[in-house]
This record gives C-alpha cells, sequence and structure tokens, in this order.
C-alpha cells in the first residue's frame, strides 16, 4: 500500500511455504488476501512476490501470467518487489548455507534473477512513479568464496545482469533495480562491505567500462545505470546483528551514492541471558522447529567483543551455550540453523572467558557493543520504545 512521499509497504509472500506456483498461489487467495482485508480492505494492496526458481519458470508459462494479473486487477492488489534470494526450498527444511546457493559466481543465478526481472517488468503496475526491485543474495557466502578469482565471477555476473536490466528498460519502459542484502557470514554483510564493494568493483572505472560494452551506452550513460539499477534491499535484523546502526548506515550508503530499493523490517529474536527461563522447558520438537531457521548467533559478556558461530549441521539449544553467570546474551537471526554439536551438560563460567570463548568460535567481530549494555535489540519491535534510528519507512517484511 502507498504511504507518505511515494514510499509503498508491502507484505511479502516468503513467510508461507509454497516452491512451485500452484502452492504461491494458493498463499496469494488465502492467506494474503486475509491480511488485506484486515490491514487494508477496499484500497490497493501492494505484495512482495517470493519465486523459487520452480515457481518462476511456470509463473513465465503465458496462462499462468495472465491469471494472475487477472488476479491482481480483481482484488486490487499490485507487485512492485520480488524476493529472489531464496532459489529453491525455504520452508519444511534446513536451509543453512544452501540458501545461498546458487550463488552469483554461478551463471544459474543470473539467469534465474533475469527471468524475475522479465516477470515483475510484466506485473508492476501502470504508475509511472513507481520502480521495481528485486532482492538477492549478497553475493555468496564468505566461507564458500576462494579468492579474488570468484569476486571477479561474481562482479561479472552483476554487471551482466545491468545489462539485462538496461535492455528491459529500454524494450518495456519499467525501470527494475537489483537490491543485493547484506546478511551475517555472507560476502556483503557490513555497511563498510557494502560501501567498499560497490566503490571498488561496482562503480567504478573499470565496472563503467564494461557495461558500456555490453550496452553500447556512453560512459556517462553507463555509470548513472548502475546507480539506478544496482543498490541495497537493507534488512534492519541483519543490521541489528551486525551490531550496526540503521541512521547511520543510511548516512554511509547516501554518501556513497548507493540506494537503498528496499528495506525489510524483519523480526529477530533477543535473549537477556542463556540460562534464563523459559529455555529449560523448550522441548526438542521445538528446538527442531526454531532451528531449521536460524542462521547466525551473536554471544556477548558486555566486556567482550561479540562473537559469532557460523551455520553447521547439527544444532543445540541456546542454554546449551556458554554463560557466565547469566552475564552473556545472545541475538539470533530467524533464517537458517547455527548450529553446533550437542550436549547437555551446561558450561561452567570458567569456560565463558574471552580467550575460551574466541578459542572455541574462532571467529572475533570487529563491533563492539555499548560498554554495559550486552546486545542491542534487533529492531523496533524488540523493545517498548522504538530506538531513533527504527524511524525508516519499511517496505518489506520478512
Amino acid at each position: 500500500m502507498k504511504l507518505d512521499r511515494g514510499v509503498h509497504l508491502t507484505y511479502c509472500s516468503n513467510i508461507h511455504p509454497g516452491e512451485s506456483w500452484a502452492e504461491v498461489r494458493d498463499n496469494l487467495d488465502r492467506h494474503v488476501r486475509a491480511v488485506r482485508d484486515r490491514v487494508q480492505p477496499g484500497c490497493d494492496f501492494g505484495i512482495g512476490l517470493r519465486l523459487s526458481a520452480r515457481a518462476a519458470a511456470e509463473l513465465a508459462e503465458p496462462q499462468a501470467l495472465s491469471e494472475l494479473r487477472a488476479f491482481l486487477a480483481r482484488e486490487r492488489m499490485y507487485v512492485f518487489t520480488i524476493n529472489g534470494f531464496p532459489y529453491g526450498a525455504f520452508h519444511g527444511t534446513p536451509v543453512k548455507a544452501e540458501v545461498y546457493r546458487p550463488d552469483w559466481r554461478d551463471p544459474e543465478r543470473l539467469r534465474y534473477t533475469n527471468q524475475l526481472a522479465d516477470l515483475l517488468a510484466a506485473l508492476l503496475p501502470d504508475d509511472a512513479g513507481l520502480d521495481g526491485s528485486v532482492s538477492t543474495v549478497p553475493g555468496a557466502f564468505k566461507p564458500a568464496l576462494a579468492g579474488a578469482a570468484d569476486v571477479q565471477t561474481m562482479v561479472e555476473h552483476l554487471l551482466a545482469h545491468v545489462a539485462h536490466l538496461v535492455a528491459l528498460r529500454a524494450r518495456t519502459g519499467r525501470r527494475i533495480a537489483l537490491a543485493l542484502e547484506p546478511e551475517p557470514h555472507c560476502f556483503l554483510e557490513t555497511i563498510a562491505e557494502v560501501v567498499d564493494f560497490f566503490g571498488r568493483h561496482l562503480f567504478g572505472p573499470a565496472a563503467v567500462q564494461r557495461l558500456a560494452a555490453l550496452t553500447a551506452l556512453d560512459a556517462t550513460a553507463a555509470a548513472r545505470a548502475l546507480r539506478e539499477h544496482l543498490g541495497l534491499c537493507l534488512d534492519l535484523c541483519h543490521a541489528a546483528v551486525e551490531y550496526e546502526s540503521a541512521a547511520e548506515g543510511l548516512r554511509q550508503l547516501d554518501a556513497a551514492g548507493i540506494r537503498v530499493h528496499k528495506m525489510q523490517v524483519s523480526a529477530g529474536l533477543r535473549l537477556p541471558a542463556l540460562d534464563a527461563k523459559p529455555w529449560p522447558r523448550c522441548g526438542a520438537s521445538t528446538m527442531r522447529s526454531i532451528c531449521t531457521r536460524w542462521s547466525s548467533a551473536r554471544l556477548s559478556d558486555c566486556t567482550a567483543t561479540p562473537i559469532c558461530r557460523r551455520p553447521s549441521r547439527r544444532c543445540r539449544t541456546a542454554r546449551q551455550l556458554p554463560t557466565a553467570s547469566g552475564a552473556c546474551t545472545s541475538t539470533c537471526r530467524s533464517s537458517s540453523t547455527a548450529s553446533s554439536r550437542s550436549s547437555r551438560r551446561r558450561p561452567s563460567s570458567a569456560r565463558c572467558s574471552r580467550s575460551s570463548v574466541r578459542a572455541r568460535y574462532r571467529r572475533t567481530w570487529r563491533s563492539r557493543p555499548t560498554p554495559g549494555t550486552c546486545c542491542p535489540p534487533l529492531c523496533a519491535a524488540a523493545r517498548s520504545t522504538p530506538p531513533s534510528h527504527a524511524n525508516s519507512t519499511g517496505c518489506g517484511t520478512s
């Protein structure tokens, strides 16, 4: 739905399981319509459409696309953004690091994202001031990258996609932007990494020259096209897990000329103490359900540098993480599993020393929490008084 100053708020369909187009279509009819009727009955209602590669291929059939457009017109709904992050299954199975594959090193990621842009161009409403966006993987899962050659391959595929968007705009008049979504443990996870990567690899002279060669644009037009068609999907939960201020991040992005094409007002979980109730009452089935989605957790003892656990193949409950008489905290991103070997023995406070935690989890984060405050809340919903940096209007949910 349209808010002030041309900002649109959408309900994103990725919250509902559905890998085939038939399942996604059923979700629109059952769940999204019900939300529309409760939130904004009788008005135009925006949808953030999540399409797997399978669903996108099925929707690309003329009959399916025509039926969807008729449904949207009949129900006064419109699609202006697509979640193109998860390529395959996203619900009902542990996703973990697999959610990033194929990543931007793989030509299949380019083909899939090109198809999503084509579909969005066909679905955008006739509103001259409304651009479309497709959110995507922030390059790749960082531990999977081998070096500079992998980075260059990702850059080449991203520039090839921009060339596709330039041609799509010339053909349809629709301007679609690719929005990379920084996420913990990915190639792009902090605003500083985003600013550095865009400045050196996507907005620099070499990128301008390459896009000009791909599109026959002159250098000035190619430089403008890069900034119009490449930008960010800023997930507030991801930023909080990184201990970043959304307001400061937006200032840095604006100074670098990087557009935020989509902002996801997403939810996360903050535990004030890892040995606090009600974790002992959580059953194994409950934790298994939760742990299919968690991708990162951050620990802090209020004095040491926050520590992050990398996703692995087995899950442990929060009360089995290191504690120091209740001083440690955990911040978890609701995505895929952050896990480790299971153990029922609660570690002693001695095992939560800074050196032992660092040795055990092997990764030290660059930022520190404010002394004495432990982990900050993940988003405005995590505290009764919203933080000052949570005033940005969200145009997506995750």
